[in-house]
């Protein structure tokens, strides 16, 4: 299961609006720029300001920095990374334009999320959807209408939505300590992990396994491939309870 139980718009709850219709020469599915690997940002430029500033998450799983616009998009890159139903994803995706009861709208989501089933959807993060002005609360609106009717999954994440898991910073923590491991180590420590009577603490592992870097611990736990629940704080005495 996914590890949000994010709002899926996948139907309209304003009963006034209208199916919106995309403009003459737009697709009716997702543009094939949004399924490729290599998608790059629709908005070229970040705003700065007292909430909107640029952010640059390092990602693993697209081997690339992701843009983000606030603090709040680079905590649920966090997610998006620890979550082994999502292959890849891309920020600022595809700019949809469409027309609705009389009105044009331009909006681009934040991010595109490519899952291991094959599916997609798009994903936008927002400290509030309760409380957005009236104008662009009726574009998301109109924008989950569209999505429904061309047969597109569409996400809403909220700040509480993101921040009310538990193990968010202990996420933080071992993603800071993941990159640039080695493949040949991660082998050599799946090998040698065999051996050890678990369940263990941290501490008891790294004075089992001395030849083995903190980071690369740290990069086990945070891909699953040592069980732990990462509700946990990270200290010493963080109990591992296996290989995955």
């Amino acid at each position: 299961h996914s590890i949000l139980n994010e709002n899926v718009i996948a139907c309209a709850t304003q009963k006034h609006l209208r199916a919106p219709q995309i403009n003459a020469g737009e697709q009716t599915m997702l543009p094939m720029g949004l399924l490729s690997s290599t998608c790059t940002p629709s908005r070229k430029t970040i705003r700065k300001g007292h909430q909107n500033f640029a952010h640059f998450f390092p990602s693993l799983k697209n081997g690339i920095s992701i843009g983000c616009e606030s603090h709040l998009e680079t905590e649920c890159c966090y997610l998006l990374e620890y979550d082994h139903e999502i292959t890849r994803y891309h920020a600022q995706p595809h700019c949809f334009k469409w027309a609705d009861a009389g009105k044009d709208y331009c909006y681009t989501p934040d991010f595109l999320v490519h899952c291991a089933d094959s599916s997609i959807y798009l994903l936008e993060v927002k400290l509030d959807f309760e409380h957005l002005e009236e104008r662009y609360r009726d574009k998301l609106n109109s924008f989950s209408v569209l999505c429904r009717d061309q047969g597109w999954e569409y996400r809403q994440w909220s700040r509480a939505q993101i921040r009310r898991h538990a193990n968010l910073d202990t996420l933080k923590y071992l993603y800071s300590r993941s990159h640039h491991i080695d493949a040949a180590d991660k082998f050599f420590f799946e090998k040698a992990a065999r051996q050890i009577k678990w369940p263990v603490t941290l501490g008891q592992l790294i004075n089992q396994l001395p030849q083995f870097s903190i980071n690369l611990l740290c990069h086990q736990l945070f891909y699953r491939a040592l069980r732990a629940d990462l509700r946990q704080t990270v200290t010493l005495d963080l109990l591992i309870e296996g290989l995955a």
